[in-house]
């Protein structure tokens, strides 16, 4: 099973650094989780 989570809006980071990153959180943490683009899957 794989866990899923929210993207957060670009706001959260630089542009800089919103090229490298993604900005996930997951409702079972209460933390924002930078990740990599290719380690992301989109669901519907």
């Amino acid at each position: 099973m794989k866990d899923i989570g929210i993207v957060s809006g670009p706001a959260k980071q630089s542009p800089k650094m919103a090229t490298l990153y993604v900005i996930v959180r997951f409702d079972d943490c209460g933390h924002d989780h930078r990740l990599l683009k290719d380690e992301l899957e989109e669901v519907a």
